[in-house]
């Protein structure tokens, strides 16, 4: 039965009590302990270290102190000392699923990606229900949007007695962001929502300057809000805020007020959603670009874990959402993905500490394709750090985005600061692969990309790089002088893209004729394979009992062309200003052009015999000396015909069956059997004839063709005709 994460997470704490008490009535658990779980209950990380690490100084055996540490530097960002703990705690932790995903993530963090997959193997192993199955965090986020070199942000505004965070950009320079007052007590750490509701609205200009109060409230209300959005209108938001009542985290509406000229907002009202179990956290709305939808962070059951992204539609009351929808796995991990804000229809951008990065919280692009997010990025380090980073706004006029990082140290040295930073989005460097429909490269093919004002040719190997920015959806037309027009969409973020051009028919009807040396016999039927030497295309055909081709070309190329029956090849031909090129294919010799001559080498001693040239027809057999296989110089009208009605019909195939006479070993003869066949395939390939358009078998003496024996090695009941006829490969064409 599939259990929900909130189950999961239930049964993972009663393990965790149950550890706990044991070690406490087995290891006398210090005082200091609880000291240091009430820390850390309370997100004091460095008091909680500090108190873990005298503990394990006093008792290395204490492998509970050892998690609770390794938890408590993870937090901090001391990834190698925290691996350093946690391993140590396996003998006590190894079965727990809580303890293989923190070793996941936390070994993801610190780079030992290796570890990280065997740790999460580990933990889908003890609980296969807790993940969906098509979920490997980090799949589609271990792609930097930047590399290299490094850019630093720049730090808005100017130290103060406040924390600044999430940058709500509404205009070209006006920016609504968050304050909390520092208490030097508490970290600023944006995982710990409950610390954080006490916040300002504050309008201001993109230096943090000469800041005002934006009254978002009415009478009463308060100063108890949280992260926020407002609609393209200005008129109604969305905003999250402490439920003393419920005990937890929701989200609430109010709309403008603008009767009796003066602009105020309404009392705000709770919003209900319609898979609230009323255990959960509803956090961080964001209105869609429509003004429709809101996408928001929960901790709701049925979710992939932590908190997830999620989507609803939004009621004509404003008070409900309703058809609510998980954002999908390439989005959401088993750990927090929050701070949602939307770029356009198909981009938003969010922070998590679930998928790869460097460290705490990081900031993603979510892109979605076909309705549904498919890709994830991780912005790289243009923006992120081993800190957290979260809350990134783009000022779509500008260029470039604002965000929140607590990198920032105070002037004491003693604490990191939520502060607001400031980053562009410069281009990044984009490799195009054009090839055709066959595989073949597409040189000299002209790109387009009017947004980027992008205008390239294409190499000898159908490569172009040009420099695009990362952001939105952006059109590309390509065109060349023997291909269709494709014009189509570049996704967001892409660093590689591969397109295929589907080539033009030729319109240049050639003419050419198949003749002998030097008395010109025509190559009756033969088949011919024209390769272009300007861009390796290829065009087959066969000519017809006078020996003459025709075929759509590029009439300007130079061409080889390959005779397969006759073994000739021949480069540089051109059909420019020739009527009617003559190709002389072979020299001419006694034997006659309408029979084959099958041969066979068998200890040393070469036989001949003669297929002779019976009617037109689509069922035939080939014959051989006794003993032989080998079948050569094979000029036949009825096999030409064959090769003909097979490559104008892609569908038919070939149906080869070899036997052998009953003279001799059957193991032998069955052997036999399959040379013939194998030689009988050969013959038809170097004609032309496609290989998966043969199938074959082999049957030694088992199914003769008449009714004479063979007692033991005597063929005393059979004529030599009669063993003639049976030793043939039988050639019928399937239609």
């Amino acid at each position: 039965m599939y259990l929900t994460y909130l189950e999961t997470e239930m049964r993972l704490f009663v393990f965790i009590l149950f550890c706990v008490g044991f070690l406490a009535q087995a290891q006398d658990l210090h005082p200091e302990i609880r000291c240091a779980e009430k820390a850390i209950s309370k997100s004091k990380f460095f008091k909680a270290t500090r108190i873990l690490t005298e503990v394990v100084s006093q008792d290395t055996s204490n492998l509970y102190a050892h998690y609770r540490l390794g938890w408590s530097l993870f937090s901090i960002n001391n990834f190698e000392s925290a691996i350093d703990h946690y391993e140590r705690a396996k003998p006590v932790m190894k079965d727990t699923m809580r303890y293989h995903l923190e070793m996941y993530h936390l070994y993801s963090k610190a780079g030992y990606m290796s570890y990280a997959k065997e740790a999460f193997i580990k933990y889908v192993t003890l609980c296969p229900s807790c993940v969906k199955g098509d979920l490997l965090p980090g799949v589609m986020s271990n792609k930097l949007m930047y590399k290299h070199p490094i850019k630093q942000p720049v730090l808005m505004g100017y130290e103060n007695k406040y924390a600044q965070s999430f940058p709500y950009i509404i205009g070209n320079n006006q920016v609504l962001h968050l304050n909390k007052y520092v208490d030097k007590s508490l970290p600023t750490r944006p995982r710990c929502q409950r610390l954080y509701m006490t916040t300002t609205f504050t309008e201001t200009d993109a230096s943090f300057y000469n800041a005002e109060t934006f009254n978002t409230r009415g009478k009463g209300e308060g100063r108890a809000f949280g992260p926020f959005t407002l609609s393209s209108g200005l008129d109604k938001t969305y905003a999250t805020r402490w439920d003393d009542q419920s005990n937890r985290l929701l989200i609430y509406f109010s709309y403008r007020d603008t009767s009796g000229g003066i602009m105020r907002w309404n009392k705000f009202k709770q919003v209900r959603f319609d898979i609230d179990d009323k255990k959960c956290d509803f956090i961080h709305p964001m209105f869609t670009k429509d003004n429709k939808h809101i996408i928001f962070s929960s901790d709701v059951a049925g979710g992939l874990g932590g908190y997830d992204l999620w989507i609803g539609e939004i009621s004509s009351d404003n008070l409900t959402i309703k058809n609510i929808k998980n954002l999908g796995t390439y989005v959401n991990t088993p750990r927090d993905e929050m701070f949602p804000t939307v770029y356009d229809n198909d981009v938003v951008f969010f922070a998590s500490d679930g998928h790869y990065g460097y460290g705490g919280l990081d900031l993603y692009a979510g892109i979605k394709y076909k309705d549904k997010f498919r890709k994830t990025y991780n912005l790289g380090n243009r923006f992120n750090t081993p800190s957290d980073e979260y809350a990134l706004f783009y000022n779509t006029k500008q260029n470039y985005g604002l965000f929140t990082s607590n990198q920032f140290l105070n002037s004491e040295k003693e604490m990191n600061i939520d502060r607001i930073y400031k980053q562009s989005f410069d281009k990044v460097t984009t490799h195009f692969f054009i090839e055709d429909q066959y595989g073949q490269a597409v040189p000299n093919a002209n790109l387009v990309i009017a947004s980027e004002n992008v205008k390239l040719y294409t190499n000898a190997g159908g490569k172009v790089t040009a420099n695009i920015s990362p952001l939105g959806y952006k059109r590309l037309v390509l065109t060349g002088d023997r291909y269709e027009i494709l014009d189509t969409t570049i996704l967001p973020f892409v660093s590689r893209v591969d397109l295929r051009m589907k080539k033009k028919e030729p319109s240049d009807l050639v003419g050419f004729s198949l003749v002998s040396h030097p008395y010109e016999h025509p190559a009756e039927d033969a088949y011919f394979i024209l390769t272009s030497q300007t861009d390796k295309s290829r065009y087959t055909g066969t000519v017809n009992s006078e020996g003459i081709g025709s075929i759509n070309v590029y009439g300007n190329d130079l061409y080889e062309i390959d005779v397969p029956a006759y073994g000739f090849k021949q480069k540089d031909i051109s059909f420019k200003g020739l009527s009617m090129p003559k190709l002389f294919v072979s020299q001419d010799k006694v034997k006659s052009m309408n029979k084959s001559v099958a041969t066979n080498q068998m200890d040393g001693v070469q036989t001949y015999s003669l297929i002779e040239n019976t009617p037109l027809t689509d069922s035939y057999n080939l014959f051989y000396e006794s003993g032989g296989w080998v079948l050569n110089d094979i000029v036949n009208r009825q096999i030409q015909n064959t090769v003909k009605t097979l490559n104008q019909n892609p569908g038919f195939k070939l149906e080869l069956k070899a036997h052998t006479d009953c003279q001799g070993d059957k193991a032998m003869n069955l052997q036999l059997s399959k040379a013939r066949l194998a030689e009988a395939k050969k013959l038809f390939f170097s004609y032309g004839v496609s290989d998966a358009q043969i199938v074959g078998s082999y049957f030694g003496e088992s199914l003769p063709a008449n009714s004479c024996k063979c007692d033991d090695y005597s063929n005393s009941n059979c004529s030599g005709d009669e063993l003639r006829l049976n030793r043939r490969t039988e050639v019928k064409i399937l239609k």
